[in-house]
């Protein structure tokens, strides 16, 4: 009885790995004959032009479109490497809200600054707004186009560049030690 029940699962094991064998020979049979189908597609194509050639009725396909090439929109400006010191404002915890003098800039201007840390330890921070001063044609008003320029707490540094010409002043409130520093792009 196991002996039948044995050759039993045995054929049913041999017939499993023929089906399977079967099904990749049948892939393969036809993954070759496809591949042969394309090649000889190709190859009468490529008779087709030799032919017409020869006879000279060949049309050679017409080139692919050519891009329209557009000026940038606006011009990169150039990388300016020297600049010159404007002004230079140092304050402390004991003026915690002040208006610096005026300074005059070019078109292309930065502010860099540096604070440590007061009387207030890590918690103390430096806030600076650039301001246009009365009669400079556009009121008392903040004319930092992002709102304040500088916002740090603690100690560190920075800068940030600004683009427009004018003069100017900043209104820079702090309760530590800093140095702010005006530069001008020559």
């Amino acid at each position: 009885m196991q002996k039948k029940i044995f050759d039993a699962f045995a054929v049913v094991v041999v017939l499993a790995l023929l089906a399977v064998l079967g099904v990749k020979l049948n892939a393969a049979w036809n993954g070759a004959t496809e591949a042969q189908s394309q090649t000889r597609a190709k190859d009468g194509a490529f008779n087709d032009k030799l032919t017409a050639m020869k006879n000279g009725t060949y049309q050679p396909p017409a080139p692919p479109p050519v891009a329209e090439v557009k000026p940038a929109s606006a011009p990169i400006p150039p990388k300016h490497t020297h600049w010159t010191l404007a002004s230079t404002f140092k304050g402390d915890s004991d003026n915690p809200d002040t208006n610096t003098d005026t300074f005059n800039v070019g078109d292309r201007w930065k502010i860099e600054w540096t604070t440590d840390e007061g009387k207030f330890g890590p918690q103390g921070s430096l806030g600076a707004f650039i301001m246009s001063p009365p009669g400079a044609g556009r009121g008392d008003h903040n004319a930092s186009a992002s709102g304040a320029v500088i916002t740090h707490s603690g100690k560190g540094s920075g800068e940030n560049l600004q683009y427009w010409a004018g003069e100017y002043y900043l209104h820079i409130i702090s309760n530590q030690r800093y140095v702010v520093q005006v530069y001008t792009q020559d």
